[in-house]
């Protein structure tokens, strides 16, 4: 398949994945969806008002709050970081904090379509984002106004796990960055949501099957999953 072919194939996915979250929005926060967005968008306006949190959440175990030092906050400092960027060229909070779920599942698109190229091709990584871009349950966690962590939980894991396919794919010193990459994707999405263990249990076993089954297993593989 020629590479503007491509390019523009997955251009119109990206387009598709984002236009399934955003019919019928209205921009402001009238249009979060459920609790928890409500809640990381406070955080985010604490951290944008004071930067940094209040050392308790009110919105959390009511009436006495929870303190924040037991939370795993990076989302909320994501959210404030990219605001405090594109406030720069006009971009009001509210729509900003509606819209950012859709534009993170967007670009969640960029890993899976690598990672399953690299593995498959073209024509089934063009398939398998399409599938996941529709997909009912997962649609409903990334619509726009559902400012959960799930869009930046998805993001963090593909590139984590593109990086570590990659590594396997590469020799020298790319080998040892792109699994570092992986590593630091991954230590990122330890610090925003607390099932990390589900995504990092995966690369644990694919690891622990090489060990098994895998004759050229030696130092070096081994150096590698310990820096992972």
């Amino acid at each position: 398949m020629h590479k503007y072919a491509i390019g523009g194939l997955l251009l119109c996915s990206i387009l598709i994945s984002i236009y399934t979250r955003i019919i019928g929005v209205t921009y402001d926060l009238t249009s979060l969806i459920e609790t928890d967005p409500v809640r990381y968008v406070h955080q985010t306006q604490q951290i944008l008002e004071h930067g940094r949190m209040p050392d308790v959440d009110t919105l959390r175990a009511a009436p006495l709050g929870e303190k924040t030092s037991i939370l795993l906050t990076l989302y909320p400092y994501v959210i404030a970081t990219i605001y405090r960027v594109v406030k720069l060229i006009g971009v009001d909070f509210e729509p900003f904090v509606i819209i950012l779920p859709v534009l993170l599942f967007a670009l969640t698109t960029i890993p899976i379509y690598l990672l399953t190229w690299r593995i498959f091709g073209h024509e089934v990584a063009l398939i398998s984002i399409n599938i996941l871009a529709l997909t009912p349950p997962l649609l409903a966690r990334t619509y726009a106004g559902f400012a959960d962590r799930d869009s930046f939980v998805l993001l963090l894991a593909m590139w984590s796990f593109f990086f570590y396919v990659q590594s396997h794919l590469e020799t020298g010193y790319k080998q040892w960055l792109h699994r570092a990459l992986s590593s630091w994707a991954m230590l990122c999405l330890g610090l925003t949501w607390q099932g990390v263990g589900i995504f990092a249990a995966v690369v644990v076993t694919v690891e622990l099957i090489k060990i098994m089954v895998d004759e050229s297993y030696d130092q070096r593989s081994a150096g590698l999953f310990v820096l992972w």
